[in-house]
């Protein structure tokens, strides 16, 4: 869903379209893979517990937990990625997960891709805008 304010220039319309337009492609089929993120996982939860709770939705291609460089612990949250996009719905729209008698909350990741870049030179010194082909 999109919400525009009116505006006296049509930039707030094309602006509006193109939001609407990457959110719209980045919606995944139901054969693509999909990749949920977790929440307030409690950190003597691991990696088997989250895939033996999580695959009653369907299978699940990858978890990634992301640990504390000082302590050793996982931070709190968690990136599961299901191979079928319909499984990573089903889990969304079943709520609440509770894990390790914590109550975990998941989030739909949606990637923003970014198709301009900018880079500096060493034969131009100033910082130029280029491109890329999609």
């Amino acid at each position: 869903r999109v919400i525009v304010m009116a505006a006296s220039s049509g930039r707030v319309f094309t602006l509006a379209r193109r939001c609407y337009s990457a959110v719209s492609s980045s919606i995944p089929t139901s054969s693509t893979p999909q990749t949920l993120y977790l929440t307030h996982v409690k950190w003597v939860t691991g990696k088997a517990q989250i895939e033996k709770y999580f695959s009653r939705y369907g299978t699940v291609r990858s978890i990634d937990m992301y640990f504390d460089a000082q302590t050793g612990l996982h931070r709190g949250f968690a990136s599961l990625t299901f191979d079928r996009a319909d499984s990573a719905t089903q889990a969304l729209q079943q709520r609440p997960h509770v894990i390790d008698g914590e109550r975990v909350d998941l989030e739909l990741y949606i990637p923003l891709h970014s198709k301009t870049k900018i880079f500096t030179t060493n034969t131009d010194r100033r910082q130029k805008q280029v491109k890329e082909p999609a």
